[in-house]
């Protein structure tokens, strides 16, 4: 019985181990020597870290507590607003929502453009042209007054609600690529081998299928979470739904509104969350080069 016990032991713990060296060692040793990609994953894990951890240590930024437009110092890194709040206490406390819309809508696209894509790529049939057809339908809806419209009706720009209402059309780009490489892959030889052993089809799809589009689906996933906070921050600061909160998007409205960009000595207040929302933007787009070397075999192998 106990050779039994720690031989269940010892498989849990090769199992971990082997996780650990794949999906984290690895990845992160080869990210190491992709200078450009590590400095956008140190980009991006600092907004995280900013967005979780900040809050605990930088106060809330009260109004009326320091002098109106001070200057950008050791104090008040990015100086003080028109109310006399503290400008990096504002972006701090931003983060989180502006982080929240990207991530919300990366992920349920993700998650049902995959469903879609996979279900009619690999079935075809009267299923490929019922989702295909819905796919085109929801490509061409325009994201932006979608999420206007429905926002204005529901008098909510809650960033849960923005991110859904991007999901409306984001998940149909991942849906149609998804769908041309299941029907690419399906062809292949490995996958009428695991049909005849008998292999019910939605192992074939998450075990087979799946891993031969990973590349893709996280350039995909990166590239949608930036497209989202992009797109959210612009329709919040143009003041197109209702505020709720505190993000990037409202800082630059609430500067544009009480006209900080007329005086050299009150732009900071406006250039403070645009900063802000371009270095996350670099972050993604330099992220790209660690996904592409992390699935690139010929590197994974000279790294091992």
């Amino acid at each position: 019985m106990s050779e039994v016990v720690e031989s269940r032991w010892l498989y849990i713990r090769i199992s971990i181990e082997r996780f650990i060296y794949n999906y984290i060692y690895m990845p992160l040793k080869i990210i190491w020597h992709v200078k450009l990609g590590f400095v956008g994953l140190c980009i991006i894990t600092f907004y995280i870290l900013m967005a979780a951890i900040g809050p605990l240590v930088v106060p809330y930024p009260k109004p009326y507590i320091y002098p109106r437009y001070l200057p950008p110092s050791l104090e008040h890194p990015f100086g003080t607003d028109h109310r006399g709040a503290d400008i990096f206490g504002m972006i701090v406390w931003g983060a989180k929502d502006t982080l929240i819309i990207g991530f919300y809508t990366g992920t349920i696209s993700m998650l049902i453009g995959l469903f879609v894509g996979l279900i009619a790529g690999y079935k075809g049939g009267v299923a490929d042209r019922i989702l295909d057809g819905a796919i085109n339908i929801f490509l061409n809806i325009p994201a932006t007054p979608i999420v206007i419209i429905i926002a204005s009706i529901m008098r909510s720009g809650h960033p849960a609600v923005v991110a859904l209402l991007l999901t409306i059309t984001a998940w149909a780009g991942f849906a149609r690529a998804v769908r041309a490489l299941t029907i690419s892959i399906k062809a292949e030889a490995f996958i009428e081998v695991a049909k005849s052993l008998g292999l019910p089809d939605w192992f074939i799809m998450l075990r087979e299928v799946l891993p031969n589009m990973a590349s893709y689906l996280a350039n995909a996933y990166r590239g949608t979470i930036a497209s989202a906070i992009a797109q959210s921050q612009g329709i919040y600061f143009l003041g197109l739904v209702p505020f709720y909160g505190l993000n990037w998007g409202i800082i630059s409205n609430m500067a544009w509104y009480v006209g900080a960009q007329s005086s050299i000595r009150t732009v900071h207040f406006l250039l403070a969350p645009m900063i802000m929302i371009t270095l996350l933007q670099i972050g993604f787009a330099l992220l790209s080069y660690a996904i592409d070397a992390i699935f690139n075999p010929r590197l994974r192998e000279e790294m091992e």
